[in-house]
């Protein structure tokens, strides 16, 4: 074979490749949102999701139950809380006019301990003195008692003497003028002697009566040392008394403490039992909407004998809204890979409820584009967990209320979507990104399932939105 020969067979080879290569691109884009159903298997399917919508549905009035026994439950303990913390607001005011009873013993305590301690200094002042006068009296006893010696034994001496001692000295004096200097000399020496015993005997005597006053002064302060101490010791025991008070409310107060935080734990854990709920009631409202959507998603695509072709819902008033394309930049006529109605797909009828965004002739360049809302809403579903509902895969759902013109509420619907951007609950504005294209689910293509309901009914997207 020449190499001309091999190259045409390469080159219609690759030809043959790309063209089932294309083919299998737009067999894949066009999605499979239902399987082929009998009336009698549409009728199974529906009375299933009627049973789980019930289970939902009793799963949530449980929880709603649970939730309204948890709120009860709450009112009773605050209602318990507030109680106890009345009774801890009276306490603390007792416990803050004993410690007023108690601060006043105390300064009526150290008024009385300075009292004491210059009463105590008086009397250590007193008992110095008598210190003092007890050695000065000794002192002067000492030279009493030597003085009236001295003087004694010359008394004794003049009185033994006698005349003999008195003409003795006449004779052993010089003369009669020495004699008598003699003579008065001693007499003066005996009443010198005298005079210094009387002195110091009258110095006893003062220093006697000096004692005596002191020790009076001593017994007056010792007395009232004595009614000082006893005062003292009353406002001790009134102290004691009333700290003993205090201490009973303080430990009455811990006590409600204690109670206050233990029905704040219980609180707790009635309000975590309420965010279980709550978490279960959220969850049974979406299996709810996911049963119903997946029921209302049921179609009928095997045509008995006699049973009669399927017909699109009325459409309501196409200007009631102003939605925008939901996937910017793919808004020509040929991005509609599947249009609103009925068709047929893999050889069977069936009624398509939205519109098929695809990325038409280049199909892959569509995968993980941009789908923003089409307007304003809430988003009531956003499954992005590769649970993929059947048919639809990952999908968002907005609910953009009631429309004041028509009265009518309005819902958009996402499906088959790559990422989810966006969660239950948020509020988005027209044009907020809200997930990737792609294709799960029931699909084998990228592109973007998109419906518009009013009421709860199925409407043309085409009447809302427009293709350039």
């Amino acid at each position: 074979m020449s190499y001309k020969s091999l190259g045409r067979r390469k080159g219609l080879k690759t030809k043959l490749l790309c063209l089932l290569t294309v083919l299998t691109v737009m067999v894949a884009s066009m999605p499979m949102t239902a399987l082929g159903l009998t009336q009698a298997e549409a009728d199974q399917k529906r009375a299933e999701y009627d049973r789980k919508i019930a289970d939902f549905r009793e799963q949530y009035n449980q929880e709603l139950q649970n939730e309204k026994n948890a709120q009860n439950q709450i009112s009773l303990i605050e209602e318990g809380i507030q109680a106890f913390e009345e009774q801890q607001a009276l306490i603390n005011d007792q416990i803050a006019q004993l410690d007023t009873t108690i601060q006043e013993y105390d300064r009526q305590l150290q008024e009385l301990d300075r009292k004491v301690q210059a009463t105590q200094q008086e009397i250590d002042g007193l008992n110095a003195r008598v210190t003092q006068l007890e050695a000065d009296l000794s002192a002067k006893e000492t030279q009493v008692d030597d003085t009236y010696e001295v003087f004694m034994q010359r008394m004794r001496a003049l009185y033994m003497s006698g005349e003999v001692s008195s003409l003795t000295m006449f004779f052993n004096s010089g003369d009669f003028a020495d004699y008598l200097y003699q003579a008065e000399v001693k007499q003066r020496l005996a009443e010198q002697d005298k005079q210094l015993v009387d002195t110091l005997r009258t110095q006893i005597e003062e220093m006697n009566a000096t004692k005596a006053d002191i020790e009076t002064s001593k017994q007056t302060l010792s007395a009232k040392m004595d009614e000082l101490q006893a005062a003292r010791g009353e406002q001790q025991d009134k102290k004691n008394q009333v700290q003993v008070e205090k201490n009973k409310q303080v430990e009455a107060k811990q006590a409600l403490d204690n109670n206050v935080a233990e029905l704040a734990n219980l609180r707790s854990e009635q309000q975590a039992k309420i965010d279980y709920a709550q978490r279960q009631q959220k969850l049974a409202q979406e299996g709810i909407s996911d049963a119903e959507r997946d029921k209302s998603s049921i179609q009928v695509t095997e045509q008995d004998k006699n049973e009669n072709p399927v017909v699109p819902p009325v459409d309501e008033d196409p200007s009631a809204m102003n939605f925008i394309w939901p996937v910017p930049g793919y808004d020509q006529a040929k991005n509609i890979s599947s249009p609103y109605g009925n068709r047929i797909l893999f050889g069977k009828l069936e009624f398509h409820t939205g519109i098929d965004i695809a990325g038409y002739g280049d199909y892959g360049h569509i995968a993980g584009k941009t789908i923003v809302a089409a307007e304003d809403g809430v988003v009531t579903i956003a499954k992005n967990n590769g649970q993929w509902n059947y048919g639809w895969g990952n999908y968002v759902s907005i609910d953009h209320g009631i429309n004041s013109a028509d009265g009518k509420r309005y819902e958009t619907f996402y499906g088959h979507t790559q990422t989810v951007l966006v969660s239950v609950g948020q509020y988005v504005t027209k044009g907020t990104p809200i997930a990737k294209v792609g294709t799960s689910g029931n699909s084998t293509g990228y592109h973007l399932h998109f419906e518009v309901r009013a009421n709860n009914q199925y409407q043309n997207p085409m009447n809302y939105v427009h293709t350039r």
